[in-house]
């Protein structure tokens, strides 16, 4: 769009900028040292930051060190909900869960494995911008999937929004058993799961590889009884129950009830 102005800033407010841009310019930001740092190759960060703009723009977040890198797409504040369930990546890897409170509320985690936090459910009060994250302590295929993160006033236990983002931070590809990535995603609210959804083949790109490509599919269900098909497979699901499928080529993977 025209020339809007771009507010970024961190919510204590110890961070504050403002840019102005142009129809189709990037910017790049860095986040300063008093927001984020790195510490032995950990990420830590206390606070997130709040991007506010006159017209529609996109936000990605990148996270890299020397060796690996991620990057996710970063959703706009209408596109968050008050339920989560994590749905982690493939390998047997520790996970990192990242919870966000877009304003003062009560946070419940009920993790599916032992984390830094607890094994069995807590409840939290964030602040407005603060950050708590989660590390699994197991390690097993699914990490942190089946994690459930739910966000409520303090005062009224009214469902309130809030943000969640998962991170593997050390990836081995289960076709090739080799090499380090950096795996990072914000989880999709119950509110947005689906019944159908077109899965498209990735294509080779490592010539290395001399094999073609697989596409390997990972569904968690949010509701017991649920039924999905995938080329011409049957599988019947309970809540936070897990399938992984490995695909040739593309697929229509429909359901009866969100996954």
């Amino acid at each position: 769009g025209p020339a809007q102005e771009v507010i970024v800033s961190n919510s204590n407010r110890n961070f504050y900028d403002t840019l102005y841009l142009n129809n189709n310019v990037v910017c790049t930001y860095r986040v300063p040292d008093l927001i984020a740092k790195t510490t032995l190759g950990t990420a830590i960060s206390d606070h997130g930051i709040k991007v506010k703009t006159e017209y529609p723009t996109q936000v990605t977040m990148i996270n890299y060190d020397y060796l690996r890198g991620g990057m996710t797409i970063v959703r706009e504040f209408k596109q968050l909900g008050d339920e989560y369930m994590a749905l982690s990546k493939i390998g047997n890897n520790p996970d990192i869960i990242s919870i966000l409170a877009i304003r003062d509320c009560k946070v419940t985690v009920s993790p599916s494995v032992n984390t830094n936090y607890a094994t069995q459910p807590f409840t939290q009060i964030l602040t407005k911008g603060e950050v708590i994250t989660l590390t699994s302590h197991t390690q097993n295929k699914d990490g942190l999937s089946g994690t459930t993160v739910s966000f409520k006033n303090i005062n009224t236990d009214f469902p309130i929004p809030g943000a969640v983002f998962i991170n593997s931070n050390f990836i081995t590809n289960p076709q090739t058993s080799c090499c380090a990535d950096d795996m990072d995603h914000q989880e999709i609210p119950y509110k947005e799961w689906g019944t159908s959804y077109f899965v498209p083949i990735i294509k080779n790109v490592f010539n290395y590889l001399l094999q073609p490509r697989i596409s390997d599919v990972k569904i968690i269900a949010k509701t017991d009884g649920t039924i999905v098909k995938i080329q011409g497979q049957t599988h019947h699901l309970n809540k936070k129950e897990i399938i992984e499928y490995a695909l040739q080529t593309e697929a229509l993977v429909p359901s009866n009830y969100p996954i």
